[in-house]
């Protein structure tokens, strides 16, 4: 199609200068009434119809070649919108499956509890402490839950009025009651300063898989049920969890102030 186009540019451009010829000449034999003048006069009128036409017509199939695409062009489009409208309908596949699993879930991670959304102070490292941007000026107290939009991030360790410090779920400090979602097998996660802490269960009598997903119980009053927290991983006859929290990528989080939970008391 853009070949086409530039070989009638091109033609249309020349033909122009033969368009300008052809009125220079009539009006010059307009003015002598001789008859080899007039039929140079209608042979100049005619070449000159013949190529007004042809411009006429060059327009006409510029405008077309616009209008209608070549049928490989429609093609590419055709296969394009069948591709977009199959992303449209698997991403509404993934909405419908989201809603169900929050609903298995009974999901909390839409906060029912006031929350006070701090900065890090500084940069966490995998089973380290790290501060943040808020204190006692704000809610913050002592043992605090602190979370974000899709996992459990800690607890306040310490406070101060205008820095706080979080233990991580990796902490060797921390210890976290969860809950399968699955089958509701409790146990408690501890941490012990590596990505992936350890799972205590309370009963040895239940086949452990990989891939199973914890969320807190209300167990200990320490923490509000049903936030999520990680993925069962085995390694050799001990389960770990990887927590949901992607430490590297941490730049706010939201600490619990509204939850008056047993170990936030303490």
């Amino acid at each position: 199609m853009a070949a086409s186009r530039r070989f009638l540019g091109r033609a249309f451009r020349q033909n122009k200068r033969l368009i300008t010829l052809c009125f220079v000449l009539l009006t010059l034999v307009s003015i002598n009434t001789s008859p080899l003048f007039h039929n140079l006069e209608t042979w100049c009128l005619e070449s000159l119809g013949t190529l007004l036409v042809f411009v006429e017509r060059t327009k006409l199939s510029l405008k077309t070649d616009y209008l209608y695409p070549e049928k490989a062009v429609i093609e590419q489009l055709r296969q394009e919108n069948l591709t977009l409208r199959t992303q449209i309908a698997h991403f509404y596949a993934l909405a419908e499956e989201n809603a169900f699993l929050k609903k298995q879930l009974a999901f909390t991670q839409t906060l029912s509890h006031t929350t006070v959304t701090a900065p890090l102070l500084t940069r966490p490292h995998v089973g380290e402490s790290f501060l943040i941007q808020g204190g006692t000026k704000q809610g913050i107290r002592k043992g605090q839950p602190v979370v974000v939009s899709y996992g459990l991030v800690g607890r306040i360790d310490a406070v101060s009025e205008n820095t706080a410090r979080v233990i991580p779920v990796t902490h060797v400090k921390s210890r976290v009651p969860v809950v399968n979602i699955k089958n509701q097998e409790h146990a408690i996660l501890l941490g012990d300063g590596s990505r992936r802490p350890r799972l205590f269960y309370a009963s040895d009598q239940e086949k452990r898989v990989p891939g199973e997903t914890f969320v807190t119980s209300s167990y200990g009053g320490g923490f509000p049920p049903g936030l999520l927290v990680g993925c069962t991983q085995s390694k050799g006859r001990v389960m770990r969890l990887a927590p949901f929290v992607s430490w590297s990528k941490l730049e706010y989080v939201h600490v619990m102030t509204g939850f008056s939970g047993d170990a936030v008391k303490h």
